[in-house]
């Protein structure tokens, strides 16, 4: 399989996952949703500008809340996962 395939492949899959948790942690609409994972995945986080300009209706603890679930999503499994 292709590397960049993979790489396309495997941020669906975090992407999916992320997603699920943030909706199953707080009502809020996919586009929303959507925009909060993948600035997550791009930056690590959301910060103050982004905070205000896109995500005014929530609180700063949502939004890491929200961040934390995307974290989760994206972390590498352990190696406690293939024992």
């Amino acid at each position: 399989m292709p590397r960049d395939f993979k790489e396309e492949v495997l941020f669906v899959e975090i992407f999916d996952y992320a997603m699920q948790g943030e909706m199953d942690h707080i009502d809020m609409p996919n586009r929303k949703a959507g925009q909060l994972v993948r600035l997550v995945m791009q930056n690590n986080r959301i910060g103050k500008e982004k905070r205000l300009k896109l995500f005014s209706e929530m609180s700063d603890a949502e939004i890491d809340d929200l961040a934390r679930i995307v974290h989760v999503a994206s972390a590498p499994p352990s190696d406690e996962d293939d024992a």
